[in-house]
């Protein structure tokens, strides 16, 4: 499932925006002068380097081991680990000038997992008697009881029985 992979980036993420919230606190204490994009691009190349290559093998199963049509929020996803991409590659880091960038897209990966959970509890399980030329897709599971099924595609989140 995709969420195994999001949820752990979305806390890095989060991990992230504190230490440059933090850092910027200690600055402002001290009454320096604060660089956002110059500290966010310390930051990836230290503290969270390989964090890069995190998101594109995320993006990557994404693309890959999910259906579009089945998973609503593909488009939304896929456009956030862009963004979060964008941000932590290259020169990325240094095009910051301000935390609400980083602190939107943060709120927004945080948003996404709840959505992401919440889909995942409702499951929809399919129950018939026989299927023939079908194609069923369920977030649960499929129970065939009685005849059969006959050349059908069988998609299910959960179990699949014929009995």
């Amino acid at each position: 499932m995709i969420y195994e992979h999001i949820d752990p980036i979305v806390e890095q993420a989060q991990y992230f925006l504190a230490l440059i919230k933090q850092v910027i606190t200690m600055q402002e204490r001290h009454h320096q002068q604060v660089e956002i994009g110059k500290l966010a691009k310390v930051l990836v190349d230290s503290k969270f380097k390989g964090f890069d290559r995190e998101l594109r093998d995320c993006r990557l199963k994404l693309l890959m081991r999910v259906d579009k049509n089945d998973f609503v929020l593909f488009d939304d996803l896929n456009y956030w680990l862009n963004e979060m991409m964008a941000l932590f590659t290259g020169l990325g880091p240094l095009k910051l000038e301000a935390l609400d960038l980083i602190t939107d897209l943060v709120q927004y990966g945080v948003s996404l997992c709840i959505q992401i959970k919440q889909s995942i509890k409702n499951k929809s399980k399919v129950r018939i008697t026989h299927a023939h030329l079908c194609e069923i897709r369920a977030t649960g599971s499929v129970l065939i009881q009685g005849i059969g099924a006959y050349h059908s595609d069988i998609s299910a989140g959960q179990d699949t029985m014929v009995s």
